[in-house]
């Protein structure tokens, strides 16, 4: 047996060496993120704005007219 052949035994089959189970956990994972990520935005749409009606800049103003100390 030559050095020759015995380095074509020795070469890897593929450039990345990635068990199939690696690969089906890893789309399963990737697929899973996407449904999350599509459910969130979902749920995002019919909840209403965070700051409807909240004027932080009036109240502050207010309170100094006022004469409160700030918290």
């Amino acid at each position: 047996m030559g050095l020759q052949q015995l380095a074509i035994e020795r070469a890897p089959s593929n450039v990345l060496e990635t068990d199939g189970h690696q690969i089906l956990a890893m789309c399963l994972f990737l697929s899973t993120m996407a449904v999350l990520k599509a459910v969130l935005m979902a749920v995002r749409v019919g909840l209403p704005p965070t700051f409807a009606g909240v004027n932080p800049e009036a109240r502050m103003s207010a309170r100094a007219r006022l004469g409160h100390d700030f918290p």
